[in-house]
């Protein structure tokens, strides 16, 4: 799925949460979007998935405007992932996986094929399948909420600081793992991220935000060589425990 956002505005009442955002986002291409807390990156992602209506300008799904889609045959194409996972506590890690393919009724032969698939996919231990999140360590969680994102096959997946909490060991494999799913399955991806060496590791394109605008859209090297504003290497820069 290709995406196009032109003259993008969102306002809630007085505050500017995003101010004419244009961009092009490709088919199964991987892109980071990048910035300050408050900049407008989790918005900008809500847009596009449709749970929020821009204030002005248009979002393009392969050339059609999101309006004109259907919405919840649309929003199935998409997987959605959060920051802490967003586990219903009450179910075990199977049923959290498998709880929209239930609603939809799948036989029950093509769910436990598919939660194997993606056990493997993901490096889930099947016999982790019955534990609840509280049996779980923080790296299982987020596997089992990408199983969850994937379960349905979707088109396309909307990642919104899903490594944040993590601690460092566990975050690295996962973004290891991350690159190499993402490599296999050819999905157009869009990951929300505070962390500039994930955004380089991970991205085929870095989209810089800054007070709901986007400062530039490139390649790590292109940011760092020729970047467009004082704040793209100043904010590469800041995070300076970092080799790029």
């Amino acid at each position: 799925m290709s995406i196009t956002l032109r003259n993008i505005d969102k306002y809630f009442e007085e505050i500017i949460a995003l101010k004419n955002v244009n961009l092009k986002i490709n088919s199964n291409e991987t892109t980071i979007f990048i910035g300050p807390s408050g900049c407008g990156k989790s918005t900008l992602l809500s847009i596009i998935l449709g749970i929020l209506k821009p204030t002005k300008g248009e979002v393009l799904i392969d050339e059609i405007n999101i309006n004109e889609l259907e919405q919840n045959t649309y929003r199935r194409k998409i997987g959605f992932g959060i920051q802490d996972g967003g586990l219903f506590p009450n179910l075990t890690a199977f049923g959290n996986i498998t709880l929209t393919a239930k609603y939809l009724m799948w036989p029950n032969d093509k769910i436990k094929s598919r939660v194997k698939e993606l056990c493997s996919l993901t490096k889930f231990p099947l016999d982790g399948l019955n534990r609840f999140p509280s049996e779980l360590s923080g790296g299982q969680k987020q596997r089992v909420s990408l199983m969850r994102v994937l379960m349905l096959n979707p088109d396309m997946l909307l990642l919104d600081e899903p490594l944040a909490a993590l601690d460092p060991m566990i975050k690295f494999e996962l973004q290891n793992d991350l690159k190499t799913i993402f490599a296999e399955l050819n999905k157009t991806v869009l990951f929300v991220t505070h962390d500039i060496t994930e955004a380089a590791y991970l991205g085929d394109k870095i989209v810089i935000m800054k007070d709901g605008k986007i400062i530039q859209a490139g390649k790590i090297e292109e940011l760092k060589t020729n970047p467009a504003d004082a704040f793209v290497t100043e904010f590469i820069n800041a995070q300076r425990t970092i080799a790029l």
